[in-house]
């Protein structure tokens, strides 16, 4: 099974106001859009949802805030929650997706980017090096590390 990171930009759609939603706690299942790696992507394969930032002063701000289990090969199917999208039209339609049973939501208690970054296996990872997309595959060594400190519950204070 493959590792990924799925990217949220808070800009585009609160996620944390989303992840944060009873409903969502309640379940622990969302959706997301699948922009890149349609093919590769898998049901059982590993998630971590990074919550990007779009300017220097939010780099204490991204970083990993939820772990989980892509459910669903990708599909066209409905966003779970069109109405949270800052621009509407972004949520509106079909689009291809998967959905993810999450296994733990960190909004506050992260894995920060910055801490992240400073460690050789992950400064060149994609998310660090060319943020520009949604979907980003996670080398072994990658997937390890990161499973490694979410599991110890080291959150780079």
């Amino acid at each position: 099974m493959a590792a990924w990171i799925f990217q949220g930009n808070p800009h585009e759609f609160p996620i944390d106001y989303y992840l944060g939603l009873p409903e969502i706690r309640e379940k622990m299942i969302i959706r997301w859009d699948i922009r890149q790696h349609d093919k590769e992507i898998k049901s059982g394969d590993t998630v971590y949802i990074w919550r990007s930032q779009n300017d220097p002063l939010e780099e204490t701000y991204a970083g990993i805030i939820a772990k989980g289990k892509v459910i669903s090969d990708p599909a066209i199917m409905p966003d779970d929650y069109p109405q949270l999208w800052i621009e509407k039209e972004k949520g509106e339609g079909m689009a291809l997706r998967v959905e993810i049973k999450l296994e733990e939501i960190r909004i506050k208690e992260r894995l920060r980017k910055l801490y992240l970054g400073r460690h050789d296996i992950f400064k060149k990872a994609l998310i660090i090096t060319m943020p520009q997309q949604t979907n980003f595959l996670l080398t072994e060594e990658q997937a390890e590390f990161i499973d490694t400190k979410w599991q110890e519950n080291n959150l780079g204070k």
